[in-house]
């Protein structure tokens, strides 16, 4: 079931943004959810989620320092897309995120 749900998000990113991105990782856990990353130029998004349920998202992500969480987490994978569509367009996703104050839920 996992690698249908997979398929089946990794068809939504791809359809929503064309060849604009590449996928350049995409897993299913055991327990229903999925990892999709993905790249536009030097730019990457991670998206974390289950279908049926929220979402994370992390903009370009510097695991050095390990996870601590992602930058906003959304109620479905469209809204994901919407997100990182809006944060790539204005390199912010609001002019709370601009001033390092946004939420990350």
């Amino acid at each position: 079931m996992g690698a249908d749900e997979l398929d089946a998000a990794t068809r939504a990113v791809r359809a929503a943004f064309g060849d604009e991105v590449q996928i350049i990782d995409s897993f299913a856990f055991s327990s229903g959810a999925l990892s999709i990353t993905i790249r536009r130029g030097t730019s990457f998004a991670v998206l974390d989620g289950r279908p049926s349920s929220q979402w994370g998202v992390s903009f370009d992500p510097d695991h050095a320092d390990g996870f601590t969480g992602h930058d906003r987490v959304v109620d479905s994978l469209a809204d994901v897309v919407d997100l990182i569509r809006r944060r790539w367009a204005t390199g912010a996703l609001d002019e709370a995120e601009q001033a390092g104050s946004a939420p990350t839920t």
